[in-house]
């Protein structure tokens, strides 16, 4: 019962209408995975699902006591383990204690370290990186304000 209560929790962290704003439709599901252990964090995912399937939203927050977060933002930060070619890590400004935009050509996605989490967002669709950058950016500042 304490898995879905933590869960619930993170799809709540963003609202239809907010993701309306951004992608152009309103999720018609959202879709709960159940915390994870990640070493001394707790990785929380919902998956928002688009009537365009493609242009649906990822959200994964990662919570752990203050000096844990900022132990893994610095293993982040230092290397890439996906295994898959990437550009560097680029920071982005305005957003968070810090800010990531990690990604290739295909997919991409911002890694926001907040007071009580590390955050990752991020959206499909047609859309440039810029573009994809705004609209997480949009929604990741909703994210913090609710953690």
């Amino acid at each position: 019962m304490t898995a879905l209560i933590l869960a619930a929790g993170v799809c709540a962290l963003l609202r239809p209408a907010e993701i309306r704003l951004v992608q152009g439709a309103a999720p018609v599901q959202a879709v709960l995975s159940p915390p994870r252990p990640d070493g001394p964090l707790v990785a929380e995912q919902c998956f928002y699902r688009l009537p365009d399937p493609a242009r649906s939203v990822s959200l994964e927050v990662r919570r752990a006591p203050p000096a844990a977060l900022r132990e893994r933002w610095e293993s982040m930060t230092d290397s890439d383990e996906s295994g898959e070619e990437r550009a560097p890590p680029r920071r982005v400004k305005g957003i968070g204690r810090r800010a990531l935009w990690v990604g290739n050509a295909k997919s991409s996605a911002l890694y926001v370290l907040g007071r009580r989490g590390i955050v990752r967002i991020s959206v499909g669709g047609p859309a440039g990186a810029e573009a994809k950058l705004a609209a997480c950016k949009s929604l990741a500042r909703r994210v913090l304000r609710r953690m």
